[in-house]
């Protein structure tokens, strides 16, 4: 018997072109999938970095807002230790004796308007500036700084939140890029100047004590300019409503030992402070929703937006909650995120 053996048919030029195209296809696919989902991780990494750096400078911010600013003067509604308890909306109204509050918050410019009219704004001059007083009832509850290799510590201190530019631009020269500082120096509550003396001498650059500059006011009750009690180097609370008398808002020197301990944030666009103020006779004083999307906050008509309880007279504006927010940019990704807190005063 013969076997005859048949012929296996081969592939053909036209087969073999159809699939590699078909592997060239899914390697398409699978290629832009990984890049899909490489830019979605890399873009979550960035939102989420951005969002921890907000989210820490924001806590540090709330705490030094929710503080008592003012030392307790009896007569005062709540003792006047808050700003929302300075009543100069009042005709009746005198500046605290101890301790200052200042917000600088000039009209802000118009970065972008969304569909439904709500409107992005970039502010870079708007700054705050303000004594803190902390309880004092144990280590934990003062502030502390370092000078000369010992540790210094108070239950009050000035401190300023503010923008300083870094030279740097988003791509194509678009908006300046800045760094949030927090800068703070310790101060004495009274007339306990003296207790701190020690640090002025070990801190002769004046990075971390509140440095008394003019002499004290004759109505300050903080006792430096009696007899026995000569005026020393520190400010107290009550010095420090002279302006005069307060930090310069400036950054730890760039190169120096201390430079970027007092950066809050970096890469940021935009630092805005809104306020929730009132006037006599109008408790909602800012415009309305909808020509104002951030009702009930709005800009202070105060001139150049700026309220300092030192100056501030009778019969203006009562601030009684503030609103910020921050807006930060990631150089990588080239996008942004902002936050906004809004805290009771």
């Amino acid at each position: 018997m013969t076997l005859t053996r048949r012929a296996r048919p081969a592939i053909t030029l036209i087969e073999m072109m159809v699939a590699m195209a078909l592997t060239l296809v899914i390697m398409l696919i699978l290629t832009e999938s990984f890049k899909i989902s490489l830019d979605f991780v890399r873009g979550a990494n960035s939102t989420g970095t951005m969002m921890y750096q907000l989210n820490g400078a924001g806590t540090i911010l709330v705490r030094d807002l929710k503080a008592e600013h003012f030392l307790r003067e009896d007569q005062r509604p709540n003792g006047g230790v808050r700003l929302s308890d300075q009543r100069s909306d009042v005709a009746t109204w005198t500046a605290p004796k101890r301790g200052f509050f200042r917000v600088e918050c000039p009209a802000a410019g118009v970065a972008a308007t969304d569909g439904d009219s709500f409107t992005v704004r970039t502010a870079t001059n708007h700054r705050l500036h303000f004594t803190v007083i902390l309880p004092g009832l144990n280590d934990s509850n003062l502030a502390a700084a370092t000078a000369g290799g010992t540790t210094y510590k108070s239950r009050a201190y000035e401190v300023a939140y503010f923008l300083v530019p870094t030279g740097s631009t988003t791509p194509g020269g678009g908006q300046p890029l800045h760094d949030l500082v927090r800068r703070y120096r310790l101060a004495a509550p009274t007339g306990e100047g003296t207790a701190l003396a020690p640090a002025a001498a070990a801190d002769p650059a004046g990075d971390i004590i509140s440095r008394r500059v003019a002499p004290p006011a004759a109505d300050d009750d903080d006792d430096d300019d009696v007899a026995g009690n000569p005026p020393g180097p520190v400010n107290t609370l009550g010095n420090l409503r002279n302006a005069a008398n307060r930090m310069p808002l400036t950054r730890f020197p760039v190169g120096g030992a201390r430079y970027g301990e007092d950066i809050l944030a970096s890469n940021v666009l935009s630092f805005e402070i809104q306020t929730d103020w009132s006037t006599p006779g109008n408790p909602t004083a800012a415009p309305a929703f909808p020509g104002n999307t951030d009702y009930p906050y709005g800009g202070l008509p105060t001139p150049g937006g700026v309220y300092d309880t030192a100056t501030v007279g009778p019969g203006n504006q009562r601030i009684k909650q503030l609103s910020i927010t921050i807006r930060v940019y990631d150089p990588r990704m080239k996008q942004s995120r902002q936050n906004t807190w809004k805290v009771a005063m």
